[in-house]
């Protein structure tokens, strides 16, 4: 996603991230911070919630026009409200699938991807309807 950041520098612009360790403020305007979600732990549901919630409010307040997702499952919510408020969706499906779906990527597929990018020509055969972006 720091590929896209030249393109962000030309409009409004911010995002919502977990904490990963680097400077995720210099990356946009704007920048929410969510916890870290693990689907696999048993209270997930209950962060997952927190999330969605903090997130519709940040839509709102932000009022975007477009989406764009990449990978982690914190986008789920994003996405969701985004395309609940009629907002365009563009999911890049991550780096690390070569050849089998991720489970934001398909959620991101069927239910919300106005454009859906993948980054290598094989995920074609996962992803038929999506676009090769390259390595991003």
């Amino acid at each position: 996603m720091l590929q896209l950041k030249a393109l962000a520098d030309k409009y409004p612009n911010f995002i919502i991230t977990e904490r990963l360790g680097y400077k995720e403020e210099a990356l946009a305007e704007q920048a929410y911070f969510m916890p870290m979600l693990n689907r696999r732990k048993p209270f997930s549901i209950f962060l997952l919630f927190y999330v969605a919630v903090k997130s519709f409010f940040v839509v709102l307040k932000e009022k975007p026009t477009h989406i764009i997702a990449n990978g982690a499952f914190i986008t789920v919510p994003a996405m969701l409200i985004g395309k609940l408020l009629g907002k365009k969706i563009v999911f890049f499906e991550t780096t690390a699938r070569v050849s089998s779906p991720s489970l934001t990527g398909k959620l991101a597929y069927k239910f919300f991807a106005d454009l859906f990018i993948v980054q290598y020509d094989s995920m074609l055969n996962v992803y038929p309807k999506a676009q090769v972006g390259s390595v991003i």
